[in-house]
């Protein structure tokens, strides 16, 4: 009862903070909450206010499928580049759901990740100084117990991403979510672009994390994601 009190606490004084630092009226961060919370009004409607969990993915996917039903096709695929605990795909399936409900276009997903966390920094231009080797650790069977639909991809990018280019692809990929943190190893899931073009959309929608910076983290065309980003352009 008290570990329940005390989250409730927590959520409170994590929306009256955040609320009152967000450069958005309260009443429209209030309505954000309750729209994400109840589900309240159709996909577009969350997803134009931000009030549905990772915008980004959900955004992605839509517009994937949008694009995908203007050309007749009725199943595309998704993927997510650095799973780790599973949220974000977990919420890929639930936004796949409501995609299909909004578009009739129905996804596959697939998630690739070592299953040990962050390998070894290659050198510096993946930001050792920031991230470190086994981040992220994944519960395998905790999370496939949560997945209804996806398919998970195991092992080193650098060989699963060969295999799947190769043998694994069925319908054509419309939206790639990259969460790789490295630059290597986001370099290495660029393969994915090899594919013959009958397997990918015209315009793949990508959501790209970690470009961003922060105290300590700095986004710069030297290393990390912008630098695979800058390479592979």
């Amino acid at each position: 009862m008290k570990l329940f009190q005390m989250n409730i606490f927590k959520s409170i004084y994590y929306h009256l903070k955040t609320s009152f630092l967000s450069p958005l009226p309260i009443r429209i961060y209030v309505l954000q909450i309750l729209m994400r919370k109840f589900k309240l009004g159709t996909f577009e409607q969350r997803l134009k206010y931000d009030a549905i969990a990772y915008p980004g993915y959900a955004y992605g996917m839509y517009s994937a499928a949008l694009q995908a039903r203007s050309l007749g096709l009725k199943k595309i695929s998704a993927i997510e580049f650095g799973v780790a605990t599973g949220n974000g795909l977990i919420e890929m399936e639930k936004h796949a759901i409501e995609i299909y409900n909004s578009t009739g276009v129905e996804f596959e997903i697939y998630g690739f990740d070592s299953g040990k966390g962050l390998p070894k920094p290659t050198d510096y231009k993946d930001q050792g100084y920031f991230w470190s080797e086994s981040f992220f650790s994944m519960d395998q069977k905790k999370l496939e117990n949560n997945l209804n639909f996806s398919k998970l991809i195991l092992g080193e990018i650098e060989s699963t991403i060969k295999t799947f280019v190769k043998d694994k692809v069925t319908f054509p990929i419309g939206f790639i979510a990259f969460d790789l943190d490295y630059y290597s190893s986001t370099k290495a899931s660029f393969e994915i672009f090899k594919l013959k073009d009958d397997l990918l959309l015209p315009r793949v929608e990508c959501y790209m994390d970690d470009v961003g910076s922060t105290e300590l983290l700095i986004a710069s065309k030297g290393t990390g994601v912008l630098k695979a980003i800058e390479d592979f352009n």
